[in-house]
């Protein structure tokens, strides 16, 4: 790893002083147009909107379905016949 010697800390002090009084707000004013709002064409508009609506559907369908299948697992009581099987299997618990 190199050390910075004092000569190009002033160089470095120097570049980013000039860099920063060149890009004065007025002069960014100046360079860039003013947006006032921001559209998408109606294509494109009607494409992220369905999308949105497909994606919100998606969610809920997949939160009611999870809701659902973990109410089917707990009233069908899966999970202890499952600990029942893994201990008739072995005795061992890490095999469990």
């Amino acid at each position: 790893m190199t050390r910075l010697m004092p000569a190009h800390l002033t160089v470095l002090a120097v570049v980013a002083v000039v860099s920063l009084s060149v890009l004065t707000p007025a002069v960014c004013a100046q360079a860039l147009p003013s947006i006032t709002e921001y559209s998408l064409p109606p294509d494109t508009l009607a494409k992220s909107e369905a999308l949105y609506r497909t994606r919100v559907a998606m969610f809920a369908v997949g939160t009611i379905y999870s809701v659902a299948l973990l109410l089917l697992v707990l009233a069908l009581r899966v999970a202890p016949r499952l600990r029942d099987r893994a201990e008739r299997t072995s005795a061992r618990r890490f095999v469990q």
